[in-house]
């Protein structure tokens, strides 16, 4: 592995594990650091460091300049540069298998590749020998003790698990073998780093006594699919600037994605793509389900969740108080006083209840715990503690706000898609064989944190059993779809004058809320012919503009396309759905049917176009 522009520098700290200053030709320099390890032993105010000088980083996007890729420390043997890249022991170690240099047990190996999954493992480099399959892990060795090279040093439960995972591999009978690729000279032995990390050195044990040899991060972008089944996945490592794509070919795929956030605008704080009550990279994770046959329902239904004003965070639930008018006054006329069973659900029923009060200037709506008991607060304030609010408490106790003093202003977040997704049966498949959903994606069962248990538990045994029974595809990898979506993927890193995918997210959130609105606005024929024709504009605008210079930008606009895809199935079953139905308002079918309250809609893609069906409602 060689660098260029490589300059020398004095490293003097660093504020995050991202970053560091240097001292760089008598001026300060911020620096990329390409390790997110603690270094505690190397990064030494005073040092001499190596940078590498990037000419093109702008074009690419880069925060720097320069990467901090080595420092020179003092050691028993005199002083030592260490390499601190974290991404070259596995760079090297490719070179090295790839140029054919060979291994002690295997002076010939073959058929290289990077990135391999098997099982639950990812392990670094694959290969054959003598026709055997080997897997291989890598790891970088930066720390130096007294000449003897030791890992980790830090603890590293990641790395047990590879550990793990190289054990599993060699009980499958195939081989395997752990890589320490020492980033320094001058040491004449390696040894596993026992007070460090007495775990990690006990694995390594176990390890090697199972029959190892040892020498010394991915966003799913596309589901891929044969005959109606699933094959396996492609995915994305957005650990550097570059990304880099792996193929996994697989038996079966559980789908765990959660909701669909950033679809449409958050009503409280518009202007703030990532103010969401639910996690806002959650986004359109379903959408490669969908692109390959799987099936949509209860599209025309988004999710709206009420909570603090201006302060996006979940737990409505949580509070024990009663909606009240300004004046006191309960808003609603089933609670009169907190109740810690069944709280207030008053926004459940009317959920137009904080629009029509802002509305028509009764407002605002303010939810009130004063009269609600010491014991009753204390519980509000731990379940609070428990859904991971302790932001919004800090933030309460910080300003002074009590709950067993002051009201709070309540007001609905954003729409999602919450329980609204993939049609699953009872075994949670969906219609693509070995395709298996856990969790917030799925459409016909309201889900959240129950759902996800009881799902996973599921979908789990379900797969494990289909896939005993599964072959892997050996067509997975000539699937068209990758070198199209590949395709694709490179046009948006080397666009240049692109514009940034935060346009196109905004654009598309301006779409849904203006063509396709839930309650309390309506939608008609009209709108949603317009807005379907929209959608179609602004796919393409951002398939020819959208510019993503770097692997998380990239991610980011592939996110953004998937949810375009969704609202277009959305809107397309918002247009089947020809009645007015709790929050699906129709100005021009002001009625609700009788008939069609038994029946859900379904959208899946057809020849690239989205297609509605019905069918009626039963019990899982």
């Amino acid at each position: 592995m060689i660098y260029e522009n490589v300059m020398q520098a004095v490293f003097l700290s660093r504020p995050n594990r991202f970053l560091a200053r240097v001292l760089l030709n008598g001026n300060e320099a911020v620096c990329h650091v390409k390790n997110t390890g603690r270094l505690g032993e190397l990064l030494i105010p005073g040092v001499p460091a190596a940078v590498q000088f990037h000419p093109d980083a702008m074009a690419q996007g880069r925060k720097t300049e320069y990467s901090l890729i080595a420092v020179k420390k003092e050691a028993a043997q005199g002083p030592q540069w260490v390499n601190i890249d974290s991404q070259a022991p596995n760079q090297t170690a490719w070179e090295w298998l790839t140029a054919g240099e060979g291994l002690p047990f295997c002076p010939r190996p073959d058929h290289v590749k990077r990135e391999v999954r098997y099982g639950d493992s990812r392990f670094d480099l694959a290969f054959s020998c003598g026709g055997s399959p080997w897997f291989m892990e890598v790891k970088g060795v930066t720390l130096d003790m007294d000449g003897t090279a030791m890992f980790p040093d830090a603890p590293t439960e990641r790395g047990i698990r590879h550990l793990e995972g190289l054990m599993q591999a060699v009980k499958d009978g195939y081989g395997a073998a752990a890589l320490f690729v020492i980033q320094m000279k001058g040491v004449h032995a390696f040894s596993p780093h026992r007070e460090r990390h007495p775990e990690f050195a006990a694995a390594l044990k176990k390890a090697k006594e199972n029959g190892a040899l040892f020498l010394n991060h991915h966003p799913v972008t596309d589901l891929l699919a044969e005959d109606g089944r699933v094959t396996g996945a492609l995915l994305m490592d957005v650990r550097e600037d570059e990304p880099r794509f792996t193929l996994v070919r697989a038996g079966a795929v559980i789908m765990a994605t959660g909701c669909s956030t950033r679809l449409y605008p958050n009503s409280m704080t518009p202007a703030m793509l990532f103010n969401s009550g639910f996690c806002p990279s959650c986004a359109g994770g379903m959408a490669s389900a969908y692109r390959i046959g799987a099936r949509l329902v209860n599209m025309e239904h988004p999710y709206t969740h009420a909570g603090t004003r201006y302060f996006a965070r979940c737990g409505k639930a949580t509070w024990i108080g009663v909606y009240k008018y300004p004046d006191g006054r309960p808003i609603g006329p089933f609670v009169r006083r907190p109740d810690r069973e069944i709280g207030d659900n008053t926004s459940d029923v009317w959920k137009s209840v904080f629009a029509d009060l802002m509305a028509n200037g009764t407002g605002p709506a303010y939810l009130d715990c004063t009269e609600a008991s010491p014991e009753d607060l204390e519980f509000m304030r731990q379940g609070m503690i428990s859904e991971g609010l302790t932001s919004q408490l800090d933030y309460m106790d910080r300003e002074g706000i009590d709950p067993a003093r002051h009201a709070v202003e309540f007001g609905r977040y954003e729409p999602l898609l919450f329980g609204r997704g993939l049609e699953i049966d009872e075994t949670g498949s969906t219609n693509i064989k070995g395709l298996y959903v856990a969790g917030d994606p799925i459409g016909n069962f309201r889900s959240g944190i129950a759902g996800a248990v009881t799902w996973g538990w599921i979908s789990a045994e379900n797969a494990s059993r289909h896939v005993k029974e599964a072959e892997l595809s050996e067509r997975a990898r000539e699937d068209p779809l990758i070198a199209a979506r590949l395709a694709l993927y490179e046009k948006l890193l080397r666009r240049e004058n692109g514009a940034p995918w935060q346009e196109f997210n905004i654009a598309l959130q301006q779409l849904m809320n203006d063509y396709c609105p839930p309650a309390p606005r309506v939608r008609s024929e009209t709108l949603l012919r317009a807005g379907l024709k929209y959608m179609g504009d602004l796919r393409a605008h951002a398939l020819r503009d959208m510019a993503a210079p770097n692997s998380h930008t990239l991610m980011r606009g592939l996110e953004v396309l998937d949810l375009v895809d969704l609202g277009e199935a959305v809107m397309t079953a918002a247009r089947e759905r020809r009645e007015t139905r709790v929050q699906h308002i129709r100005s021009d079918c002001p009625f609700t049917s009788l008939s069609d309250g038994e029946k859900f809609i379904n959208v899946e893609l057809k020849n690239g176009r989205p297609v509605t069906s019905w069918r009626r409602r039963r019990m899982l």
